[in-house]
């Protein structure tokens, strides 16, 4: 139990309340929360933290404005027992015994894992003398790698004193989606390999685009030198024909 502000956070090794309670860790955590359970009444708001889900009986996540989108098929109640058959070595819920047993708890709000995909429930809560309606909140995955393309987290906020009017709040906070940030690595690395093969290519084009008119330019200016030459040459060719036949 951790108080933090104006709540107590209780966190519950819910993996082994399925277990054979001749087991000591099974027994310590089932006298853990017994205990609890005894001194629920009256006590400070409690935020339950389990790593395994209470028992989802419709096995449907809520879908109003202010839950976590789900990207995956809600998980079944899937339950892999030990050799002994006398405790269970794989399940995806919690039993209904351990489910009734921490809602008994009379938790403000429930926060579990294991799904590594985001949900929200509702259970109703047989606290004792009324029966009142808890949220559990299952967190996804903060990485890719486990499953999810999707990830995120959930920011809580908590007040510092019970006298405020909202003594905590949560709110969903996604994260980039790792494959379409990877599409874009690939997308960008082919542009520039293409970029980088055509450059010279590229090059020769507008080097031979430019050269056609150049020699052009080139040719023209030789050519009227060229006239005018021959035109010189012509008159000196003249005056000297003109000179011998005076002289004759």
């Amino acid at each position: 139990v951790q108080p933090y502000g104006a709540i107590d956070f209780v966190a519950v090794n819910s993996i082994a309340m399925d277990g054979n309670r001749e087991d000591s860790l099974v027994d310590d955590t089932w006298r853990f929360v017994e205990a609890l359970d005894a001194t629920s009444s009256g006590s400070r708001p409690r935020v339950l933290l389990t790593h395994v889900p209470l028992l989802n009986t419709k096995q449907e996540c809520l879908t109003t404005k202010d839950s976590a989108p789900r990207t995956s098929k809600v998980l079944e109640d899937r339950v892999r027992l030990s050799p002994s058959q006398d405790s269970r070595m794989y399940q995806n819920y919690l039993s209904k015994e351990s489910s009734t047993a921490l809602l008994n708890l009379n938790p403000l709000h429930i926060f579990s894992g294991h799904d590594h995909d985001s949900c929200e429930v509702e259970h109703v809560s047989p606290s004792h003398s009324t029966s009142t309606r808890v949220r559990e909140n299952t967190i996804a995955t903060f990485s890719w790698l486990q499953g999810n393309y999707y990830p995120s987290f959930m920011l809580l906020s908590v007040a510092a004193s019970d006298s405020a009017s909202e003594i905590f709040s949560k709110q969903y906070c996604p994260l980039p989606v790792q494959m379409h940030l990877y599409f874009w690595y690939v997308a960008v690395f082919g542009v520039t390999l293409i970029a980088l093969v055509m450059a010279p290519t590229i090059r020769l084009i507008f080097t031979s685009l430019r050269k056609p008119g150049g020699n052009r330019q080139k040719r023209r200016t030789q050519h009227v030198e060229g006239a005018d030459g021959r035109s010189e040459n012509s008159d000196n060719d003249s005056h000297g024909s003109t000179t011998d036949l005076s002289i004759a």
